[in-house]
């Protein structure tokens, strides 16, 4: 596990003044932060905003329904953050996350993440409200 030691803004002036160049891990528009960095931020905020639909669904609801995400970042966090919110584990197809899935996880409503490549790096706190779809 890493901690950054600076904060983000000294951080950003560090490498400049380094020449430390913001490198493409990813396939979308990067942000001032280098991906591996901007990647430590905003997972609490997700899973509360999560928790909030989830918790918006009848009680009949809740019991047939699953948080699936589109990556094992997002499915990481509902995992981590979410017994705190009283959520149930997510799944997800990205990597190998499927092999974590139960049977008994295949549920009759799912809520969907906005997938996190689709966000500018700098701007993860903040993300789309989950879908929910029936399966």
């Amino acid at each position: 596990m890493a901690v950054p030691l600076l904060p983000v803004e000294t951080f950003i002036r560090y490498a400049a003044r380094l020449g430390i160049e913001n490198l493409k891990e990813e396939r979308h528009v990067m942000g001032r932060l280098p991906q591996f960095y901007a990647d430590m931020f905003g997972w609490r905020n997700m899973a509360v905003q999560v928790a909030a639909v989830y918790h918006g669904l009848p009680p009949e609801d809740q019991a047939h329904a699953v948080i699936f995400a589109y990556n094992y970042g997002d499915a990481g966090a509902i995992d981590y953050y979410g017994p705190g919110l009283g959520l149930p584990n997510a799944i997800s197809g990205h990597n190998n996350y499927y092999l974590w899935v139960p049977a008994q996880w295949i549920r009759k409503w799912r809520l969907s993440l906005e997938a996190a490549a689709q966000l500018p790096a700098q701007s993860s706190a903040t993300c789309a409200p989950p879908a929910i779809s029936r399966t």
